[in-house]
């Protein structure tokens, strides 16, 4: 019954999730407005309240439709300090570009963060402050102990900045600020790890497509093909035609990745060359030949692990 529950509460939470990210105040006006009017009573004999609940309906399904044909292509690129202050206001620019055909006319950029949603082991053994003092029935069902573990991930203050008329190609730097409300990691909607596997594959074997991809993440080619949009609307990786056969596309990291990366991992790079110059060729062969047998073995028993039914992994 408990996992019933907890399933429940997950999928309102993606409605409500799903909603705050796509209505406007107005929005929720005529949201409420057609719920009203449902409530009201809608009987065939078309009365005030059900020509104003298919009104309502209508409109609500026509902006849905012009907000999925009619989206902004946006590069957008956070420039985020590396450690924040619980209680604090966390203060960042956001870079804003439009890579449209038309201007960017009446946009609000507010920051997205990573789902919230608690696991469902967490939410059955957590106890909201004070929950001892609630009725029996929100002690069973949980629904406040599962809003108060969602705002506890969440940053509060999160603030909005609406965008003046943006230009085909022309860039804004905007602040935007949240204050967090405790220690730990704050986890911005972005690229998952996942993504950076991906990333880390094609970069170090080459050029691939995206079923060899999917064969090295153990991933499906539907997800693997997610993956690769969000890269690729990063500029971190692009598909082209393969020259000896032009029904094939290939992916390919774009220099977006060396230029991105080379503040971080450039000093790695440079010290790395330096404490490996003091072993000699053969030492190197050595090594080489060392990490070879070590990723042979790995992806040979990977590949038994893979392949044991449900039931006779630990």
């Amino acid at each position: 019954m408990r996992r019933v529950v907890y399933r429940l509460l997950r999928r309102f939470s993606v409605l409500d999730r799903w909603l705050r990210e796509r209505l406007t105040p107005a929005g929720w006006l005529v949201l409420g407005a057609a719920g009203a009017a449902a409530a009201g009573g809608i009987d065939l004999n078309q009365t005030l309240t059900a020509q104003v609940f298919t009104f309502l309906s209508c409109l609500l399904l026509l902006a849905f439709l012009a907000s999925r044909a009619f989206r902004a292509r946006v590069d957008i690129r956070r420039q985020l300090p590396r450690y924040a202050t619980a209680g604090e206001d966390f203060i960042y620019r956001v870079t804003v570009t439009n890579r449209g055909d038309a201007t960017l006319v009446g946009a609000t950029l507010a920051e997205q963060f990573r789902d919230p949603r608690p696991g469902y082991e967490e939410w059955r053994a957590t106890r909201e402050p004070g929950e001892e003092r609630r009725n029996w029935f929100d002690r069973k069902i949980g629904y406040f102990r599962w809003r108060w573990l969602i705002e506890r991930r969440i940053p509060e203050h999160a603030t909005e900045a609406q965008l003046p008329a943006l230009a085909p190609g022309e860039s804004l730097v905007l602040r935007l600020a949240f204050t967090p409300r405790r220690r730990g990691r704050i986890e911005l909607a972005g690229l998952n790890r996942t993504d950076w596997r991906c990333l880390d594959i094609i970069g170090t074997r080459g050029p691939m497509t995206a079923g060899q991809l999917a064969a090295a993440v153990r991933l499906t080619t539907g997800a693997v093909t997610g993956v690769l949009d969000r890269l690729e609307a990063a500029g971190l990786v692009r598909r082209i035609r393969d020259t000896q056969d032009r029904r094939r596309v290939i992916v390919e990291v774009t220099d977006e990745l060396a230029r991105q990366g080379a503040p971080v991992y450039g000093p790695l790079i440079a010290d790395a060359a330096e404490a490996h110059a003091v072993f000699d060729v053969d030492e190197l062969e050595v090594i080489t030949r060392f990490i070879r047998i070590e990723r042979e073995l790995l992806a040979k028993h990977t590949e038994r692990i893979a392949a044991l039914k449900p039931r006779d992994r630990p």
